[in-house]
């Protein structure tokens, strides 16, 4: 699937006037792109919307029972050196309850290198989830103990509720950053 979406994405950046997302999104973009992706592969959205309800169940547990679960967007980023996400989170237009969610499709071999544990400064490219805003636990000046920074692989998917805010660090270096997001 991942090698289909990486094609899918290929024949997105080849086009002459592809659909831009970049209205829609927080995203610095210096020689990156950000694009919206109007059929998205049935294989994919059938993964996308079995994640939600699975994560929907776990947290809403019977009360789920007749929920529908519909894709809003889906839209790729392709961030190049330098290029970052600042803080921000995702809302869909059909409800102002959700999921998101994003998948790795290309890193380049720098991505994700992390630093010693506790320290708070950028992870070349990696995608960080802040969950929780006060500070009383955080034992040094450098730790940010409301901050998560996610598992950097191709072929991760992660799916988390819509209101969860997060920001991906730029990286050093070639190559490109590809994310399918939804």
């Amino acid at each position: 699937l991942v090698a289909q979406l990486n094609a899918q994405c290929d024949e997105l950046l080849a086009m002459q006037n592809a659909p831009s997302h970049a209205l829609f999104l927080q995203g610095e973009m210096k020689e990156g792109e950000q694009l919206t992706i109007r059929s998205p592969l049935p294989e994919f959205e059938e993964i996308l919307l079995s994640c939600a309800a699975k994560l929907g169940e776990a947290l809403i547990g019977e009360d789920d029972e007749g929920t529908n679960y519909v894709l809003d967007t889906v839209w790729t980023v392709h961030q190049m050196e330098g290029d970052y996400n600042p803080v921000h989170f995702h809302n869909n237009a059909r409800s102002p309850f959700g999921f998101s969610s994003f998948l790795h499709l290309q890193l380049p071999p720098q991505v994700g290198q992390r630093q010693p544990a506790g320290e708070c400064s950028s992870e070349d490219g990696g995608t960080s989830f802040i969950w929780k805003t006060d500070s009383a636990s955080a034992e040094g000046p450098l730790e940010c103990s409301g901050v998560l920074s996610v598992e950097m692989q191709e072929g991760y998917l992660h799916v988390f509720p819509q209101w969860v805010q997060h920001f991906v660090w730029p990286f050093r270096g070639r190559g490109e950053r590809r994310t399918i997001a939804a």
